[in-house]
């Protein structure tokens, strides 16, 4: 198992990602694979929320490695077990195939179907009549 750690870097970005191997003396560079940055945004009432997307364009999956260079590391931390909860969720999601893609989208459908069809009458649809 990897280390998960979160940093925050010289650019002012936060990420989140396993650390496969870490600097030496003679080797400054950490080597990290599943690299994700931290977004963090508000909405219109002042609640903030986060969410992850790759640190690098196609650099997805436990066979794609990155080197950071540790000068450029700020800070370390061993990230909140809620936010690493949501980062195994951010690299099962980035891991999926096509295929697994649409066979969730398709449960999801059928679940927001159901809850639709269980609904006790309190929803009232407002459908438009037709005019030619």
């Amino acid at each position: 198992m990897f280390d998960v750690k979160q940093f925050k870097l010289t650019s002012g970005e936060e990420i989140i990602c396993e650390v496969v191997e870490w600097a030496t003396e003679q080797y400054s560079d950490i080597v990290t694979r599943r690299c994700f940055q931290i977004n963090t945004a508000f909405d219109k009432d002042g609640i903030r929320f986060y969410s992850f997307r790759p640190y690098m364009a196609l650099q997805e999956g436990s066979e794609m490695y990155i080197t950071m260079n540790n000068n450029h590391i700020i800070s370390e931390a061993n990230p909140d077990e809620n936010l690493v909860k949501h980062y195994r969720d951010a690299v099962k999601a980035s891991e999926m195939t096509e295929r697994e893609v649409e066979e969730r989208l398709e449960e999801l459908v059928d679940k927001m179907r159901e809850m639709q069809d269980d609904s006790d009458g309190n929803i009232i649809s407002f459908k438009r009549p037709i005019l030619h």
